[in-house]
C-alpha cells in the first residue's frame, strides 16, 4: 500500500515486479516480463489472476501457436482456440495430441495423409492406398512387391502390374516372372531366342541357356534346336544333331550337316562312318574292303557287310577279281542208301542169315524200321553191314554238333534257306526225340554212316576202324549231341585207348574245318572239348543187342569188350566155349552146393548182404576189444598187487588165513605189552579187544606165510 503498512500477494497483471522470482514465488508457472507478472507460455491466467493454468486442446485463450504448442506438443492456435495439428488427434483429457496411425479414426483425408504418407480416410479410418500395406505399428505404408501378403488382387495389381493375389501373397500372373526384387513382373520367354530380362529367366526353357543382350541363347558348347526349346550339345561324331556344316566338320572331317528337321551330321556321299562315328571312311570297292553296314557295299552286286568287310550273300561266292559275287550251287541234305543197312532177313526162315554160325551174323530188328536185317552179333562188326563180321573193341562216343549244311528234303518254299548254301546253326526239333520218325532216321544215318564212318575212314586209324552205331541224339547248348558206339578191330596186344581215338578224330576235324566226314555237319569248337570217348559197358541193359551172353550167365565188362561166364549150376554149351564162352548155358542135372546170386545175364554185388556182413564183423570186433581190455586190466592189477588173484580162491581159505593172522597179532601185541608194561595183561586185553571189533586190514598176499 502507499503508506507501506501491508504486503499484498502479487497477481498476474501486477506491474510491480523486477525479476521472475517476484512473480513465480507468488504464482506458479509465471514470470516477470517488462515489469509485469505474466503466465509462462502455454499457460493462461484465471479470472482473478491468482493462478496460471496449463492450456488444453479446445481452450479459447491463445493468441499464437506457441500458446498451444508450448503446452501441448503437436498443437496450434487456430482462431483463438488450441487444436491438434493435422494428422494428430486429441486424447482423453484434451492434454495430448497423438499422431494418427493406419486404422486410426479420421474425418478428412488430411487427417491421414498428414500423419502417414500413402494413406487416405476410407470408411472413417486411415487406410493405406491400394497396392500399399502398413507396417506392424501402422506408422508407414510401404508399396507391395512380389511375395508380400495380400487379401485381393487390387492389393497386388496397384503395386506391381501383371500381378495377382495368390494364396494370400502377391505373385506374377501366368507367363510373367518377378524382376528387380519383385518390383516388376516381366513377360517370361517361351522359346530360345525370345526377349529376356535377367540371366536365370531362360533356365525354365533349358538349364543350359542364358540371357545375354536381352535374348535367350545357349551356353558355349551347345546350340539351339530347330524347335527352339532345347539346347543341344555340339556334335562330336556322325549321327549327332547339328545346326551347321561348320560344327560337323569341326568334329569329323569330310562330314556335313543333313537337311530337313532334326538335322544330323553325316559323311559325304562318297564316304561312310567308322570308329563309332568319329571317322568318315571311303566307300568299299572290292570284296574284303572295310564296311560298317550293308549299304556301304552297294557298289558290289550281291554283297553285304559281314564282320566289317564286304562279303557275298549266302547264295553267292567271290568272283576271281573280287569285284563281284557269282551264284553258288545249291546243296541238298545227303541221302543214305538203304543197302548200307544190311541184308533183309526173315526170322521165320530156317536159316535167316546164311552161314550164321560161321559168319557170326544174326537176324535182328531195329527201332523205327519194319524190316529185320542180318547184323553182326555183339562183339563183332563189319563195314556197312556187308562182308565178314570181325571181332572188335567197342567205345562210347559223344560228339556235339553246332552247324549243318543242306536243303531240307520234301519241303516246299525252302529253296532260299541259308542251309542250302552255307553252314547254319543247327536247329533241334522235337521229331529228333522219337526214334520212329523219318526225321530221326535220316539224321541218324547222316550222323552215323556219312558222319562218324566217313570221318574215321579218313583218319589215322582207318585201317582198324570198322563201323559205328548211333544210339540216340539229344539236344545240347551248341545244337545236338550224337551218342553212339564205335567198333575198332580187336587187337588185344595193342589195345587202343579212348584218348588215342579222340586225338585222331580231332585231327581229322582240324583238316576239314570241323566237318564230320561227308555229313555236312560241323562239330562245335574247340573240338577236343566237344568230343568225349569212354569205354562202353556192354553189360548194361541194351535190350540184348550189345552183348549176347546167356540169361543164365554173368556178363563181365572189360575195356573195349566183355566176357560171358555161365552160372555155377549151368553147363556151357556154346559153339566156341573156349573163344566165346557163356553164350549157351544149360542147367546141369546135379547142381553144386554153392549157390550164386547173379541173374539177368549180369553178375552184380548184393550190397545189402555185404552191409549186413560188415555190421556183424564190426560187432564181433567190438566184443573182442571189450574182452581184451577186461583181461588186460585184470593182468595189470595182478602185476601191481600179486596177492589180488589169490583173494578169489574161496571164502574158506580167506577165513583160515584171517584167523591165523589174528592169532599172530594177539601174540605179538601181548609180547610187546609184557616187555613195555611189566606184564600188564589188562592193556593187552584192551588192545586185543579193540582190534577184534574193527575191520581187519587186508592180509599181505604173496608172502612166504601165505
Amino acid at each position: 500500500m502507499q503508506n507501506n503498512t501491508r504486503c499484498i500477494l502479487r497477481k498476474i497483471g501486477d506491474e510491480t515486479c523486477e525479476k521472475d522470482t517476484d512473480c513465480s514465488s507468488a504464482i506458479d508457472n509465471s514470470l516477470c516480463k517488462d515489469g509485469v507478472c505474466t503466465c509462462m507460455s502455454g499457460y493462461f491466467t484465471n479470472s482473478d489472476g491468482s493462478e496460471c493454468d496449463l492450456r488444453k486442446i479446445y481452450d479459447e485463450t491463445c493468441r499464437d501457436d506457441s500458446d498451444c504448442n508450448d503446452a501441448i506438443a503437436n498443437s496450434e492456435c487456430l482462431n483463438g482456440t488450441c487444436l491438434c495439428l493435422p494428422g494428430y488427434y486429441v486424447t482423453s483429457g484434451n492434454s495430448t495430441c497423438l499422431k494418427r496411425r493406419v486404422m486410426d479414426e479420421c474425418k478428412t483425408p488430411i487427417d491421414c495423409t498428414a500423419a502417414v504418407p500413402f494413406t487416405s480416410c476410407r470408411q472413417g479410418v486411415c487406410q493405406c492406398h491400394f497396392g500399399y500395406y502398413g507396417n506392424n505399428n501402422g506408422t508407414s505404408c510401404k508399396l507391395r512387391v512380389i511375395g508380400d501378403s495380400c487379401e485381393d488382387n487390387q492389393d497386388c495389381y496397384f503395386a506391381v502390374y501383371d500381378s495377382i493375389c495368390q494364396s494370400n501373397h502377391c505373385a506374377c500372373s501366368q507367363e510373367f516372372d518377378s524382376f528387380e526384387r519383385g518390383e516388376y513382373c516381366v513377360l517370361r520367354p517361351l522359346l530360345l531366342r525370345d526377349v529376356c530380362y535377367f540371366p536365370s529367366q531362360c533356365r525354365h526353357i533349358d538349364n543350359r541357356s542364358v540371357c545375354i543382350n536381352n535374348k535367350c541363347i545357349c551356353e558355349t558348347g551347345f546350340f539351339v534346336s530347330d524347335q527352339q526349346d532345347t539346347c543341344l550339345p555340339d556334335p562330336v561324331r556322325i549321327g549327332d544333331l547339328c545346326d551347321s556344316d561348320t560344327k560337323c566338320r569341326t568334329a569329323v572331317d569330310h562330314s556335313i550337316c543333313g537337311f530337313g528337321q532334326d538335322r544330323k551330321c553325316m559323311c559325304e556321299i562318297t564316304r561312310y562312318p567308322e570308329n563309332n562315328g568319329t571317322l568318315c571312311h571311303e566307300m568299299p570297292k572290292r570284296l574284303g574292303d572295310r564296311c560298317a553296314e550293308d549299304a556301304n557295299c552297294i557298289d558290289i552286286p550281291n554283297a553285304l557287310c559281314g564282320n566289317n568287310t564286304c562279303t557275298c550273300t549266302y547264295k553267292y561266292k567271290d568272283a576271281d577279281d573280287g569285284t563281284a559275287c557269282i551264284a553258288r550251287s545249291r546243296v541238298a541234305i545227303p541221302r543214305v542208301t538203304d543197302l548200307w543197312l544190311g541184308r533183309i532177313c526173315n526170322l521165320e526162315d530156317e536159316e535167316p542169315c546164311p552161314n550164321w554160325n560161321i559168319t557170326n551174323q544174326r537176324c535182328m530188328s531195329e527201332d523205327g524200321r519194319v524190316n529185320t536185317r542180318c547184323r553182326c552179333v555183339a562183339g563183332f562188326s563189319n563195314v556197312y553191314n556187308e562182308g565178314e563180321c570181325q571181332e572188335t573193341q567197342t567205345y562210347f562216343i559223344r560228339v556235339n554238333i553246332s552247324h549243318e549244311l543242306g536243303c531240307p528234303n520234301n519241303r516246299r518254299n525252302r529253296e532260299d534257306s541259308e542251309r542250302c548254301y552255307i553252314y547254319h546253326p543247327f536247329r533241334y526239333i522235337k521229331q529228333y526225340r522219337n526214334k520212329n520218325t523219318g526225321h530221326f532216321r535220316i539224321l541218324k544215318l547222316r550222323s552215323q554212316i556219312l558222319g562218324l564212318d566217313g570221318a574215321f575212314n579218313q583218319s589215322g586209324i582207318w585201317e582198324r576202324y570198322v563201323s559205328s552205331e548211333v544210339i540216340n541224339m539229344t539236344e545240347s547248348t551248341s545244337g545236338f549231341q550224337i551218342n553212339a558206339i564205335i567198333q575198332i578191330m580187336a587187337d588185344y596186344y595193342t589195345v587202343m585207348n579212348g584218348s588215342t581215338v579222340q586225338m585222331h578224330l580231332a585231327n581229322h576235324l582240324n583238316r576239314y574245318n570241323g566237318i564230320l566226314g561227308t555229313s555236312q555237319l560241323r562239330v562245335a569248337e574247340p573240338y577236343m572239348d566237344n568230343i568225349v570217348i569212354d569205354d562202353f559197358d556192354e553189360c548194361e541193359d541194351w535190350q540184348g543187342r550189345q552183348n549176347d551172353c546167356s540169361l543164365m550167365s554173368w556178363c563181365i565188362n572189360t575195356y573195349g569188350s566183355f566176357m560171358c561166364s555161365c552160372y555155377f549150376e549151368f553147363e556151357d554149351k556154346s559153339l566156341n566155349p573156349l573163344g566165346r564162352p557163356g553164350r549157351v548155358c544149360v542147367e546141369q542135372t546135379e547142381t553144386t552146393t554153392q549157390n550164386t546170386r547173379c541173374s539177368g545175364g549180369s553178375c552184380k554185388t548184393r550190397w545189402e548182404w555185404v552191409g549186413f556182413g560188415l555190421v556183424m564183423l564190426f560187432i564181433v570186433l567190438i566184443s573182442f576189444l571189450v574182452y581184451e581190455v577186461f583181461i588186460r586190466k585184470k593182468e595189470l592189477r595182478e602185476q601191481e598187487d600179486p596177492g589180488y588173484s589169490k583173494l578169489k580162491r574161496g571164502r574158506s581159505r580167506r577165513s583160515r588165513r584171517s584167523r591165523r593172522s589174528r592169532r599172530r597179532s594177539r601174540k605179538s601185541i601181548s609180547r610187546h605189552n609184557r616187555d613195555s608194561d611189566g606184564g600188564n595183561s589188562d592193556c593187552a586185553i584192551i588192545i586185543d579187544h579193540d582190534i577184534s571189533n574193527k575191520d581187519e586190514s587186508p592180509p599181505t598176499y604173496g608172502t612166504d606165510e601165505s
